[in-house]
């Protein structure tokens, strides 16, 4: 019967400390998709006429890979 009480108590402990890790998990991903946001924003905002081809090829890729990581974010959630 002892040994089922440490059992239960460790267990309870390791789901205890397993839940406080996800929640800081969540919290950093949403700051990251928050910040990656509004850099898509500012980035969708520069793409415009007055940009050379090499420029505009640049800011194509980098809303490209902005998208990419608030889709990993999302999937990391």
């Amino acid at each position: 019967m002892q040994d089922l009480s440490e059992l239960s108590e460790y267990i309870y402990e390791r789901d205890r400390h397993e839940f406080n890790l996800g929640d800081t998990l969540d919290i950093k991903t949403g700051l990251l998709l928050a910040s990656l946001t509004f850099l898509a924003i500012q980035s969708g905002g520069l793409i415009g006429p007055g940009l050379t081809f090499t420029q505009s090829l640049a800011q194509s890729l980098a809303i490209l890979f902005q998208v990419l990581g608030g889709v990993f974010c999302v999937a990391e959630l």
